[in-house]
C-alpha cells in the first residue's frame, strides 16, 4: 500500500461504479483535492449489452483535508493513524 503522504500535490484519476457510488465519489473526494471534474463514463459491455457504467473523475492537487474527517480512512492515514479500527 502506498503512503498517501507521498502523493501530496499529485493529480489523480478516480474510477468507480456508477450504481454503487452515484455522486458520492466527488463528494467524498472534494475535501482532499483542489478540484474534481467528471469525465466521460466508461460503459462495461458484455454480450453486446451495457452491464455497468464506470464513473471517471480527474482530481487536481491531492492534499490534507482542511477540516478533521476522522471517519475517512484516508484522513486517518494522512495523520499517521491506522485506516480502520482504533
Amino acid at each position: 500500500m502506498v503512503d498517501p503522504n507521498k502523493l501530496i500535490g499529485k493529480d489523480a484519476i478516480i474510477i468507480g461504479e456508477a450504481n454503487a457510488y452515484d455522486e458520492t465519489i466527488a463528494a467524498d473526494g472534494t475535501p482532499f483535492f483542489d478540484s474534481i471534474t467528471k469525465v466521460a463514463d466508461i460503459p462495461i459491455i458484455r454480450g453486446g449489452v451495457v452491464e455497468e457504467h464506470l464513473q471517471v473523475y480527474y482530481c487536481k492537487n491531492f492534499h490534507q483535508a482542511k477540516q478533521p474527517l476522522p471517519d475517512y480512512p484516508l484522513y486517518r492515514q494522512l495523520n499517521g493513524l491506522v485506516p480502520f479500527g482504533k
